[in-house]
């Protein structure tokens, strides 16, 4: 065996020792950039907003001209945040209170937020909901009654109820799959 060298001795090359190079970024369609593919998913965005606009406005125009206009909104938030939401966050506030993971005050920063969201709903989310969903209810009855479910008899109408959860249970699990 050969005497050792400061040569033979030396670490072996950091090319050699390196990882393998990170692969090359995927590649857009032909033509189109980083910023296309951005613009074309604020395209979608902004054209749904637009048309939950536009169904909201249909929605408030027709509660408004029907003088119907508060009390919907009253009925909508009975409905949203009614007794059983109340009940279900104040048994959480107990079961905070008696079982804490961390002990806090009971007008802590977090439940005061928590407090202001639920507010903020209220106040903001539901009357805007409401209008939506008029509007959304008024144009499926002025141009698409075939979607309505109350021409079937009950049983039929149970079927493709749950015909439609499954469905859409597939496609989101299409979806997480195809990720």
């Amino acid at each position: 065996m050969p005497p050792a060298t400061a040569a033979s001795l030396s670490p072996a090359p950091a090319a050699s020792l390196s990882p393998t190079p990170p692969s090359a970024p995927p590649s857009y369609d032909a033509g189109m950039g980083r910023g296309a593919t951005r613009t074309s998913a604020w395209l979608g965005v902004l054209t749904l907003a637009g048309v939950a606009a536009w169904l909201g406005w249909i929605g408030l125009r027709v509660l408004y001209q029907a003088g119907d206009l508060s009390n919907a909104l009253a009925t909508a938030r009975g409905h949203m945040i009614g007794p059983a939401l109340i009940i279900m966050v104040a048994a959480i506030l107990l079961a905070e209170r008696r079982w804490p993971a961390v002990q806090r005050p009971l007008l802590a920063r977090a439940h005061l937020v928590d407090a202001g969201y639920l507010a903020l709903f209220a106040v903001i989310v539901v009357p805007i909901l409401t209008f939506v969903e008029t509007g959304f209810a008024i144009e499926v009855d002025r141009h698409a009654r075939f979607l309505l479910l109350e021409r079937l008899p009950l049983a039929p109408r149970v079927i493709l109820v749950g015909v439609i959860l499954v469905g859409t249970d597939a496609m989101n699990w299409l979806a997480h799959v195809a990720n």
